[in-house]
């Protein structure tokens, strides 16, 4: 069980230790065609704290943030896939 578990861990540790810098690499290759970087449409929401333990919401803004078109966050942007999943911003 152990040898298994131990072959496991590794396993996915040389596949992300693989995985990033081919990421790079196919991020370089999009940047240099002009496709590596994207917008994704993300609202803020504000909440307010109220009486009782409940919360209010307010509509903040609404922003186009720059994205990277890869596997891992590139270009000090966080990764495409990840911001759709994560559109609406609450700040507390």
């Amino acid at each position: 069980m152990k040898r298994i578990l131990l072959r496991t861990i590794v396993g996915l540790l040389l596949a992300v230790i693989v995985a990033y810098p081919v990421d790079w690499a196919i991020w370089k290759v999009r940047m240099v065609h002009g496709t590596g970087m994207g917008k994704v449409q993300v609202v803020h929401v504000l909440a307010e704290q109220m009486k009782g333990n409940k919360e209010a919401y307010y509509l903040d803004d609404v922003d186009m943030v720059d994205c990277s078109r890869s596997l891992f966050p590139r270009g000090g942007n966080g990764a495409c896939w990840w911001v759709q999943q994560h559109r609406q911003v609450i700040d507390r």
